[in-house]
């Protein structure tokens, strides 16, 4: 339960506190590489904010990410929404975010 409190408090500044880790060792740009790799149905656990929207290609016809903190998620959505609004963006087919504990799903 501490870890899950943790994550709720710290979600709103996530993706700032690690945004230099994902440009100095170059992290983000394997992130990015491997997940241009996926296809089909995919399962992320621990989808956190949704960093890795953004990452995945047309070929995955299908995303569910899943995280136990309801404010990890809320940031993960509007990042899904903002997908959407991009004309640009060739994303995932059908996405799907779930709040739920990876270690107790059925």
């Amino acid at each position: 339960m501490f870890l899950k409190n943790k994550h709720d408090e710290i979600a709103d500044n996530y993706d700032k506190i690690n945004e230099s880790r994902e440009f100095s060792n170059k992290y983000g740009r394997y992130r990015k590489t491997l997940l241009s790799y996926a296809e089909g149905r995919v399962l992320e656990m621990g989808i956190g904010t949704g960093i890795n929207l953004q990452h995945y290609g047309p070929r995955v016809t299908e995303l569910v990410g899943v995280d136990w903190s309801d404010n990890m998620l809320m940031k993960a959505f509007g990042k899904q929404d903002d997908n959407k609004q991009d004309p640009d963006h060739q994303g995932p087919g059908k996405v799907k975010l779930v709040r739920g504990d990876c270690l107790s799903l059925d």
